[in-house]
Formats: C-alpha cells, structure tokens, sequence
C-alpha cells in the first residue's frame, strides 16, 4: 500500500469528522470503512473538531416527542430526578432506563471538570443511580454513593453545570482539604477506615449537601478532635461547641473567652493571680494535672468558657483564647455545658463587652511567654516566645 502524504492524511480526517458529525454511526464503523484502527479515528474527529463544530444529535430511548426533542429528553431527565417540567412539583420517581443527551459543545476547553468549572454544557446520561458526563474522549461518572447525588442531579438538569461542579467536588475537597485523613464514603465521614458518628458529622454532612463551604472549618475541628486521646473528652465537647456563642475559627481552634485580673500593666488569672495571661501568651498545665471527672465542677485544670458564661465571671478583663480540640479534657456538668477544662490554650486579645478587640493592650515592654504552670498556680516553666 503506498504511503500517504500529508495531504492524503488532512483529506481523510476531513471526511472522517464530516460522517461522525453527521451522527448515526459508531467509531468502530468509521475504522472499518476507512482501513483504520479507532486510536486514529479518534485523533481524526479530535485534529478536526478545532475548526468544526459538533452536530447535534440526540438519543432517546424512549418515543421522542414529534416537535422538539431536546425539551422531551430533558423533560424525561428531570423526572428521574424527581421533578415535573409542567408543575414544578417534586415526585418519587425512579428511572428505568436511561436518558442521553448530546449537545453542540465548542472545544473551549479539555476534559468534563474544566468544562463543568466554566460553566460549558457538557453531553450527560441519567440513569436511576449514576449521572455520566462526557466531553470528546474524556467521561466522569457520579453515583449514588455521592453526599451530593441528587442536588447534583438537579443541577445538570436544570443546565446549572459550575453549580454540579461545585457539588461534585465539595467531598474530594474534604479529602484534599485532610490531605486524606477524613474522606467521604458512601455519604459518610470516615477516619481511617472508622466511620464518625455524631450530630457534628450530620451538620458536616448537611452543610456539604447545601453547598456550604463552613464545612471545613468544622472538618479542621474534627481532625483536631480526633488526636484527643480521651474518649471522654472527645464526647463531652460536643455539648460545649453545641452552644451559639461558641466559635470555631478556620484552622479548626475553639474559640473561648476567660476572665482575668489586671495589675499594673499585666494581665494574671483570677484564682491565683500568678499564672501570666498577657496577649500573646500560650498557658498550659500538664494534661494529667487536670482534672477529667466532669461531674467534679470546680477542680483543677485551665477553665475556659462561652461568651455568656464568662462575661458574668469575676476579673476585670476577657479574653479572648484559642483552645485546640486536642488538648480539652473536660466539661463540668454543672454548667450547662458552657465551661472546659483545658491542658492548654493560646491569648489572641483582650475585649469589651462586645467582644471588639481592645487596641493595643500588651505593653510594649511585656515578653510573650509560654508558660506551664502547676495545681496551684506556680509557674512550672516559663519560656519567651
């Protein structure tokens, strides 16, 4: 067989993207009447594509509508996905078969996830429990084990693409987000091979569902928790960040307030008066130190509270501090769940009664220190920082 020339090879793939563009036959038909493999078909239809625009074809598998195709097929779509076209009316409908849509798409971009980020329409099928995408070659798949199956499904349907990406993704985000630690299987949080339970991993779960990016502050919260080594500990701070006033910053940290005592210049506990909370300051007691028995209120270890708790508490000044998950050991019972013992925490600010930042408070001279200290207050060890 002579060998073809440039030209030849440009004729060929010309007439190969005009008989796949006109639709009604397979690459593999096209590799058969041209004496090619479908690797080279492909390339052919992929050389072409960039000065010619895909031709609309639409596959049904059910009686097409006479009129319009396109708006039965979309009609069929979102009933599998439990929504009338006519009513708006949601309905509990299962598909059976499944629905394809191809759509003119301009090659602006490569891959289904590009496309889908820029908002582009991209070819999808819908089946009773799986959502196909496909863009040329590239295909991605979505099934029903996703935390975001069905707003997915709403999202495609009503032509929202950047809206399905987003929701496509906001799992794999946790899984980034971790560095894969905590993933999302079968639309539940699992540590390891642990799956989590709790009413923060059902607000997690939600929160994904609604599209809200909070969620990862609350993830970075639970991947803090769970280096707690307490068990006790790791359930009882439920009840303390279930409150309205408690906080949880981005880098997963509580975010508490403590009462303190100020004398000429410096700022020291209430109890004791020894223990150094100056802005800036990190405080910790040895974690066996402290006291894990909830049910004992006022014992030893580094108290913290909520806004509504500690406003009312004695000292002059609040602070505002920075508790890591970890290293909470307990919460008394006989505050309403309002008050932690603490090994550790962190001062970030003095504040008014409206939690507004008092601006600048730490003398100038004063060193930032970190600080151990023991039952009754006596500085342990005391390191500049």
């Amino acid at each position: 067989m002579a060998k073809l020339t440039t030209s030849d090879i440009n004729t060929r793939n010309k007439a190969i993207a005009r008989d796949f563009a006109a639709g009604g036959v397979t690459k593999a038909a096209l590799a058969k009447k041209y004496g090619v493999d479908e690797k080279t078909i492909r390339r052919a239809i992929k050389a072409e594509s960039g000065s010619t625009t895909v031709q609309v074809t639409v596959k049904v598998t059910s009686k097409p509508a006479a009129k319009d195709v396109k708006s039965s097929v979309k009609a069929k779509a979102q009933k599998a996905v439990g929504k009338s076209s006519a009513t708006g009316a949601k309905k509990s409908v299962k598909a059976t078969s499944p629905v394809s849509v191809k759509s003119t798409v301009q090659p602006a971009v490569t891959g289904v996830k590009a496309a889908l980020e820029a908002g582009q329409e991209v070819a999808f099928i819908i089946t009773g429990d799986s959502i196909v995408l496909t863009l040329g070659d590239d295909t991605e798949i979505v099934d029903s084990s996703h935390a975001n199956y069905k707003p997915i499904q709403m999202a495609i349907v009503a032509g929202d693409y950047k809206k399905a990406y987003e929701l496509m993704n906001i799992s794999k985000a946790i899984n980034a987000f971790t560095k894969g630690a905590i993933t999302v299987k079968g639309g539940e949080l699992h540590y390891g091979e642990l799956r989590l339970k709790s009413t923060l991993v059902d607000r997690i779960l939600a929160m994904m569902a609604e599209g809200d990016e909070g969620f990862k502050r609350l993830v970075a919260f639970l991947e803090r928790l769970l280096n707690n080594p307490s068990e006790r500990s790791v359930s009882e701070l439920w009840g303390f960040i279930s409150h309205l006033d408690v906080e949880i910053n981005d880098e997963g940290y509580i975010v508490g307030w403590k009462k303190v005592r100020s004398n000429n210049g410096r700022l020291f506990d209430s109890h004791t008066g020894k223990v150094p909370n100056d802005i800036g300051n990190i405080v910790e007691m040895p974690r066996f130190m402290v006291n894990d028995n909830k049910d004992q209120t006022c014992s030893q270890g580094l108290h913290i509270g909520a806004w509504d708790y500690v406003s009312g508490f004695s000292g002059d000044t609040i602070l505002k501090v920075l508790v890591d998950p970890a290293d909470v050991v307990s919460v008394p019972t006989d505050y309403n769940d309002m008050k932690m013992r603490a090994a550790k925490y962190h001062v970030v600010s003095a504040v008014d009664g409206n939690k507004k930042p008092i601006v600048p408070f730490r003398a100038a001279d004063v060193k930032r220190l970190h600080v151990k200290v023991g039952e009754r207050g006596e500085i342990l060890s005391s390191v500049e920082i």
